[in-house]
């Protein structure tokens, strides 16, 4: 979605931490500043917090929320992992001997560990995301229709789009850039058992999610 934004906008793709790596990708309001004064888009896996959402407010930025089906966020991190063979990141530190485990074994420790951060990153958009209007869109939809959702985007923020641009980077084999998503495509969470689906479900009940919340997130009732 951010490369989709940069093209359609003409826009620079930077970063609003003060470091990245392994640490939380909370906003840094050095680099935010920096960000507005070139006109970019930035992507963060940030979370709705006090402070993220006061600097974003300062600076009278737009926050886009992307969300993604859990099951195969579960099965794209573990791609993500092996592809480039670490174990750090911030949303927790795995073992060190991750990669010898059986894959269910990974899996578990995906969900077990690192599902509970997600959970607090969609709860406090949702808590705070309104104070800055912050609008959210579905991986699937992206996926789908990306043209249409994000000439959407743009049309509510009152920006212009370039949309020849936008369609011709849509286009994997012309887009000329290169991104870290391993697979854009949905559907491949149902490999995960039912194990691992119901810890997703009793999640949900410890966060007191609602239906339309399991919805956005994939989660479907298990048996």
């Amino acid at each position: 979605m951010a490369r989709l934004l940069e093209a359609a906008t003409h826009r620079s793709g930077l970063k609003a931490a003060y470091l990245m790596g392994h640490n939380e990708q909370n906003i840094d309001e050095k680099a935010l500043a920096r960000c507005v004064r070139k006109l970019s888009v930035v992507q963060q896996h940030t979370q709705g917090g006090d402070c993220n959402v006061n600097l974003l407010a300062k600076f009278h930025l737009q926050p886009i929320i992307l969300t993604r089906n859990l099951p195969d966020i579960a099965i794209s991190l573990l791609d993500h992992l092996h592809l480039h063979q670490h174990t750090r990141n911030p949303m927790a530190f795995a073992p060190g001997n991750f990669f010898d485990w059986p894959q269910e074994e990974q899996l578990r420790w995906i969900i077990w560990a690192y599902m509970p951060w997600y959970f607090s990153f969609y709860q406090s958009w949702k808590t705070n995301g309104s104070r800055i209007n912050a609008l959210w869109v579905e991986f699937n939809d992206m996926i789908s229709r990306p043209v249409e959702v994000v000439g959407g985007l743009l049309q509510k923020m009152g920006l212009p789009c370039d949309i020849k641009a936008l369609e011709q980077s849509t286009d994997p084999h012309n887009s000329g850039k290169h991104t870290r998503i391993n697979k854009g495509v949905t559907g491949r969470g149902s490999q995960l058992s039912a194990e691992l689906k119901a810890h997703l479900w009793d999640l949900a009940d410890v966060w007191k999610f609602g239906l339309e919340d399991r919805e956005r997130l994939g989660l479907e009732r298990h048996i």
